[in-house]
C-alpha cells in the first residue's frame, strides 16, 4: 500500500468516529466467548483439559459441545489440515476455479532453489515465514541484491522462537493492499483493512515527533496501547529509501507510511471497509472457503488494487482467524462473530439431534438457516468442480 491508497481510503472514513477502548479490555478470546454465550443465554461450564481452559456449550439441559478457544466445531479437522498447508490451500483453490497466488515453498536447507527462482525473473517478491503471524518476518519487494540476507533473516526468527523445520515461503508480488474478509459460519460478516503505520504532518513536527504524539494517544486506549508505532533500525532503513529520516519535518497534511508492513503490532489501525468494497470481492472471499473441504469459519486475505477493484487475489484462509480485529476496530462499527458462530453451531447441533421443532424457530433463526444453507449449496458446487478439474 502506498501513500496515495490510504489517503484516498482514511478520506473515505474521516467522518467515522474512532474507537477508544477501557483499559479493563479482554483481548482472551475465550473470555470474550463467555461473553458472548452469557448474552446468548446459553448456558456453558469452564472445565481444564491438558492444562488449557475449554468450554462444554450446551444445546439441551444435558447435551453440550466441546469447545477449544479458536477451534471452532464445524471447521473439521480434515479442513483445519488444509488451511493449515499453503500449498494445499492454493490447489484447492486452484482446483475450484479461485483466483490466488503462485507460491514456492522451500525448507531451511533449500536456499539454493530459492535463489535459483530469485534470479530466473527481474520481478521482485514476497519472502516470509511459512507460519507466523501478525506479519513476523514478512520482507516485501525482494530482488537477488537482498535474497541472501532476507533469506538468513528469515530462517533466524523461526529458530527464536523455537521452530523445528523453518521454511520460507517465496511468492510475486501483486499490486494493491491486503483486506482481511470474515466468513462465519458461511455468512459474510465484514471486510478489514489492516494499515501499515503512519503519520500525517502537521507543517512543525518531525516524523519521530509524529510517531510519540500518536503513541501517546494509544497509551490511553486499552486495545492499541501495546501497539505503538516503532523507530527502530527497519523503520530508519524504510524512511531512507524515500530520502526520508526521522527528523524530516513534512508537509502539513502530508501523509508518511514509517513502515510498509499492514499489521497492528508495528503501529498500524484495523478500518472497517465492508460497505466501500465491491460485493463481488466479499462474495469471491466465501467462494475460497466454500473452496476448502470441512472449512466453514475463517479469514480470508485478498488482495485488491483498489476499492472498487472486482477480482481480487485470495493471498490465505485462515482457519482461526484473529476475531479481535473485529471486536476492536480502530475506525469502524465493532462486531460480535462469536455470537452468530454459537448461535449457528447450537441451532445446528438442535436439528441435528432432533431438538427443535419449527414453533421454536424465531426470525434470528431462520436468517440463519438460510445463510447456512445457501453457502452449503455454495460448498457443493466447489467440490463439483474440484472433482470435475482433478479428472481433466
Amino acid at each position: 500500500m502506498n501513500e496515495s491508497t490510504l489517503s484516498k481510503i482514511l478520506q473515505k472514513v474521516s467522518d467515522t468516529p474512532r474507537n477508544n477502548y477501557d483499559a479493563n479490555i479482554t483481548q482472551d478470546l475465550l473470555e470474550v466467548t463467555k461473553r458472548e454465550l452469557a448474552e446468548l443465554n446459553i448456558k456453558f461450564e469452564p472445565y481444564i483439559f491438558k492444562q488449557k481452559e475449554r468450554l462444554k456449550i450446551f444445546y439441551t439441559d444435558n447435551d453440550y459441545i466441546k469447545y477449544s478457544k479458536n477451534f471452532y466445531p464445524n471447521n473439521s479437522m480434515f479442513g483445519f489440515k488444509i488451511s493449515n498447508d499453503k500449498m494445499l490451500t492454493e490447489k484447492c483453490l486452484k482446483l475450484a476455479n479461485v483466483s490466488t497466488t503462485n507460491s514456492l515453498e522451500l525448507s531451511y536447507n533449500e536456499y539454493d532453489k530459492g535463489e535459483a527462482f530469485i534470479n530466473s525473473t527481474s520481478s521482485p517478491k514476497v519472502v516470509k515465514p511459512l507460519n507466523l503471524a501478525n506479519g513476523r518476518g514478512v520482507f516485501l519487494n525482494v530482488t537477488k541484491d537482498d535474497f541472501e540476507d532476507i533469506w538468513r533473516r528469515c530462517i533466524s526468527i523461526q529458530k527464536q522462537r523455537k521452530i523445528k523445520n523453518p521454511k520460507v515461503l517465496i511468492q510475486d508480488m501483486i499490486k494493491g493492499f491486503e483486506v482481511r474478509v470474515v466468513i462465519v459460519e458461511g455468512k459474510i460478516l465484514s471486510a478489514t483493512l489492516r494499515t501499515p503505520a503512519y503519520v500525517v504532518g502537521d507543517g512543525e513536527t518531525t516524523i519521530s515527533g509524529l510517531i510519540d504524539q500518536k503513541n501517546k494517544i494509544r497509551e490511553l486506549n486499552g486495545y492499541f496501547k501495546s501497539k505503538k508505532l516503532k523507530k527502530n533500525d527497519d523503520v530508519i532503513k524504510y524512511l531512507s529509501g524515500k530520502d526520508l529520516s526521522l527528523d524530516t519535518v513534512l508537509k502539513k497534511d502530508e501523509l508518511c507510511i514509517t513502515y510498509p508492513i499492514s499489521n497492528l503490532i508495528n503501529g498500524g489501525e484495523n478500518i472497517v471497509i465492508t460497505k466501500l468494497l465491491n460485493s463481488k470481492v466479499l462474495e469471491i472471499a466465501r467462494d475460497a472457503v466454500a473452496a476448502i473441504p470441512g472449512l466453514h469459519t475463517a479469514g480470508v486475505d485478498v488482495m485488491i488494487e483498489n476499492l472498487e477493484s472486482e477480482n481480487p487475489k485470495i493471498l490465505e484462509v485462515n482457519k482461526a482467524p484473529a476475531l479481535q480485529l473485529n471486536y476492536y476496530p480502530y475506525i469502524g462499527e465493532p462486531q460480535s462473530p462469536l455470537k452468530y458462530i454459537f448461535s449457528s453451531l447450537v441451532l445446528e447441533k438442535k436439528i441435528l439431534d432432533d431438538q427443535i421443532t419449527f414453533n421454536d424457530l424465531n426470525e434470528n433463526d431462520f436468517e440463519i438457516l438460510k445463510e447456512r444453507y445457501k453457502f452449503l449449496h455454495k460448498k457443493q458446487v466447489s467440490l463439483s468442480n474440484i472433482i470435475e478439474n482433478i479428472t481433466k
